[in-house]
């Protein structure tokens, strides 16, 4: 069974198992039953789970985790933690836990995620009206740690070097909840008929097509704790541009994107990251006209991808420790 940070789950192929809240471990038990489950894997936080302490001893819990600082002494208590990587894992040894697991990331099917054809690709950028455009793209739920503002303000600085530039920003709105307009960002900064903002669902198939029409995937995160598009969009062989930040600066092989960063705790101890887009720009640029690099950065983090991310690798891995913690 495994079980997300919102809250609630169900499966259908269990219509008993009602739709229910994180309230009490008799869910766990409940569903455990129903699905004959032997373990459960939570992603997500301590505090999400406030009862498993005491739930170990019926169900085996595993806490797929990712923290930005070390968590309270004693939170993982009656859990295994398993770190999705490795400063995720620094920090729960720096609380003082000795129950801490093997380092597990998160994994995509780099069968479906893939570089496609050149045939393929430039229909693609034709059918978006991109066609001969240097691409510029991100992913990523539209939240203020996402710093997409950074993203829209390096490209406006890229695009007036390369004036065939184009952004694409993959959300879920382009409205924040807090009110941030994605589309106001661009026009404040002039680029707004450069800009294409892609809000709608997407089935792997097109996420997969429109990673490889990006030319380079841009990730300014403040903090991340994996990051599975920067995966995603390495498995199909787009170059990635990232700070060194906690996931991506962990994951992306290679250093000739990456981008110089300044980083400030906040007022809860977490290491937040912020770059000078002007300087991003420059970086990016200056890799892009260097296509025999650009080649070789594709190469390497397809390969990387395939290597350590492949989800047959990474379920592989759990069935590893499972079946280590059963015996």
């Amino acid at each position: 069974m495994i079980f997300g940070p919102d809250g609630v789950y169900t499966d259908q192929r269990h219509p008993e198992a009602e739709l229910c809240a994180y309230e009490s471990f008799s869910f766990f038990e409940k569903l455990a039953k129903v699905s004959r489950a032997r373990t459960a894997i939570l992603l997500g936080y301590p505090d999400q789970f406030p009862f498993f302490q005491r739930a170990h001893k019926t169900l085996p819990l595993y806490l797929w985790a990712q923290f930005s600082r070390p968590p309270v002494k004693g939170a993982l208590r009656g859990v295994c933690a398993v770190p999705l990587t490795q400063k995720t894992k620094t920090f729960i040894l720096t609380s003082g836990e000795k129950h801490v697991a093997r380092i597990i990331p998160h994994g995509v099917d780099t069968e479906m995620y893939r570089p496609l054809d050149e045939k393929t690709v430039v229909s693609a950028k034709k059918t978006m009206g991109i066609e001969d455009r240097f691409v510029i793209g991100s992913v990523g739920a539209h939240t203020p740690r996402k710093r997409f503002d950074s993203i829209i303000q390096t490209f406006a600085r890229l695009q007036r070097i390369r004036k065939e530039a184009m952004l694409i920003i993959k959300t879920d709105r382009a409205i924040s909840p807090e009110g941030t307009d994605l589309q106001t960002l661009a026009r404040r900064e002039g680029v707004l008929d450069k800009t294409l903002f892609l809000t709608e669902e997407l089935s792997e198939e097109r996420m997969c097509t429109l990673y490889n029409v990006m030319d380079i995937f841009l990730n300014l995160s403040e903090w991340e704790g994996f990051c599975l598009p920067v995966i995603e969009a390495m498995s199909c062989g787009t170059p990635v541009s990232s700070m060194p930040l906690q996931g991506p600066g962990e994951t992306v092989p290679y250093k000739e994107l990456r981008i110089p960063a300044r980083s400030t705790l906040d007022v809860n101890g977490s290491l937040l990251f912020s770059c000078d887009p002007q300087e991003a720009a420059r970086i990016i640029v200056d890799v892009s006209r260097n296509l025999s690099l650009v080649e070789e950065l594709s190469r390497a983090g397809r390969k990387e991808a395939a290597t350590m991310f492949d989800i047959r690798t990474v379920a592989g891995l759990w069935d590893e420790l499972i079946s280590g913690h059963e015996n």
